[in-house]
């Protein structure tokens, strides 16, 4: 790991399974093909980071938020998702790995427990607590909104919420 902050990257040239899928690393550490580092005349090319989600945890690459959104847009997705990352590693990967791809959209998949207690600081405010900033990034994510649109079309049925576990 070239920075330290970050803790852990993906395995470059690994290969497994994970949550009972198969998975492998590209070369330059990501779960996706290889991309090259400059971008292609004409065309859009978007970053997908998180953490488990992002990732495809639990699913084929395939089926993961990036590919799907890669093959309903026809658009260029790369999948920097992390098993494990939360916001900050996120930042931190972000400028280290993904700018180096010159990205147009960077689309930042949060889920609530990516916060970290020590990023709120001291704050005791109602309208800061937790419960309540997830309520709001459920009503205003797009990110969620997409995720619930995928949910439905896979499984033929509405999920009235998502639920967030902490």
């Amino acid at each position: 790991v070239d920075n330290k902050e970050l803790m852990f990257t993906l395995r470059p040239n690994s290969t497994g399974i994970l949550g009972g899928f198969p998975v492998e690393i590209n070369e330059d550490g990501l779960r996706d093909k290889i991309y090259s580092k400059s971008k292609p005349d004409n065309m859009l090319r978007i970053a997908s980071v998180g953490d488990s989600f992002a990732f495809g945890y639990g699913s084929t690459i395939e089926d993961s938020y990036p590919k799907q959104l890669e093959r309903k847009t026809g658009m260029e997705v790369i999948n920097f998702g992390v098993t494990g990352y939360n916001t900050a590693q996120e930042v931190i990967f972000t400028k280290d790995y993904v700018l180096q791809y010159s990205p147009d959209v960077i689309i930042v998949e949060f889920i609530i427990n990516d916060i970290e207690p020590a990023s709120l600081g001291n704050v005791t405010s109602p309208e800061f607590s937790l419960l309540s900033i997830r309520e709001q990034i459920a009503k205003n994510s797009r990110t969620i909104s997409y995720a619930k649109q995928i949910i439905e079309d896979r499984y033929r049925f509405a999920y009235k919420s998502i639920s967030c576990y902490y």
